[in-house]
């Protein structure tokens, strides 16, 4: 009920029609009993439901997001490219531990198969300047001695600024209006690496850009499996409807890919995705799509479910007197559920081909569709 009185501003018919069910729950006089539910008041902020951690752990986490975003930017790779790892470096413990909770959105977020991290921030180029306008007139003539022991400051005593905000150096006490500390990213060892700061320059994050085949192949299946899915859609296709779907590569790495991310694909889908230059033609086609990702082109194809013939088994028992392409064409006339009819629950079809009486047997002549297929 109260998730329905806040929505009702933004969505304000289907909260309409849930309040009039859920308000016959409600004794007469409660507070929140109305002829609308455009006419009850919207409930009451309570501050002590705001749970500060939960917020400093999602704050974390799109700081690390937000960083990595930029990485993928700068080396112009989309997110739709899978990533095999990356890094996340910060000098406070609390950080990383906040970051280690919602790892798993980092990675949805970012398409990256591995996340480590790490408080060793050695990886970031740390350089410390005092703010002259401001402390040289406080300092005068010490001015020059101090600079230099500013710019000697050790990661230590640094972390230490960071935490306390304050630190004392040749006896002068030094805040943040006092001292400017700019932080950038170092040297990360590999052309295949890029790094960037996090929001407030205190954090580091390293994103791994080494190709790998079978992050590629992954990457193409899912643009396969998204493709299916869309097209399914278009057609106004549900899950349970008895139909085929069928992948063909136009070029080596994408028949590779449909072969070896089978398992992955049929994950995606629900549903085995076959190879489509098995497909026979029985079954009314009645969606296609042919597409290019990253300069590799696939075409995929739905049918309706429909009878497969074992060409072998045909052969061989007929002696080449019924042709299997003629029992592709005289199955072609039915789609699935009329084949099966037309068995009876014999479990073979009687039919006349070439002048000539045939019994076609179920499950060694024919399947009623291509997942039943035994041979």
């Amino acid at each position: 009920l109260t998730i329905t009185r806040l929505m009702a501003p933004f969505t304000p018919f289907i909260t309409e029609f849930l309040y009039q069910n859920l308000k016959r729950a409600l004794p007469e006089g409660h507070e929140a009993k109305a002829e609308s539910v455009h006419f009850v008041m919207v409930p009451q902020a309570d501050p002590s439901m705001i749970d500060e951690e939960v917020e400093a752990r999602v704050k974390s986490m799109q700081a690390v997001i937000e960083a990595g975003r930029n990485c993928r930017e700068r080396r112009q790779v989309g997110l739709k490219t899978p990533l095999m790892k990356m890094k996340v470096v910060h000098s406070d413990p609390k950080f990383v531990s906040r970051v280690q909770s919602l790892i798993a959105y980092v990675k949805s977020e970012l398409n990256v198969e591995n996340v480590e991290t790490s408080t060793d921030a050695s990886s970031m180029k740390v350089s410390v300047l005092p703010n002259l306008p401001v402390l040289g007139k406080r300092v005068g003539k010490k001015m020059a001695e101090l600079r230099k022991a500013i710019q000697a400051l050790t990661p230590a005593e640094l972390a230490q600024f960071d935490e306390a905000k304050t630190l004392t150096v040749m006896g002068e006490v030094l805040t943040e209006d006092d001292i400017i500390v700019k932080r950038e990213v170092g040297d990360l060892g590999s052309p295949q690496l890029d790094g960037a700061l996090l929001g407030g320059g205190d954090g580091l994050v390293v994103l791994d850009f080494t190709e790998d085949l079978g992050l590629k192949e992954k990457a193409l299946a899912r643009e396969v499996a998204n493709r299916v899915q869309r097209l399914r859609k278009r057609l106004g296709l549900v899950q349970d409807d008895p139909i085929e779907m069928w992948a063909e590569g136009l070029s080596e790495f994408p028949r590779q890919v449909l072969k070896n991310q089978k398992e992955y694909l049929e994950s995606l889908l629900r549903k085995p995705l076959y190879d489509e230059t098995e497909r026979q033609g029985t079954g009314v086609e009645i969606g296609k799509e042919e597409f290019d990702f990253d300069g590799q082109e696939v075409r995929v194809v739905l049918s309706l479910a429909a009878p497969h013939v074992n060409d072998e088994a045909v052969s061989k028992d007929f002696e080449g007197s019924v042709s299997p392409v003629l029992v592709k064409e005289y199955l072609k006339c039915f789609d699935r559920s009329a084949v099966q009819r037309l068995t009876n629950g014999a479990g073979k079809l009687s039919v006349r081909l070439e002048g000539r009486d045939v019994e076609l047997l179920l499950g060694k002549h024919f399947s009623l569709d291509r997942a039943s297929r035994n041979w």
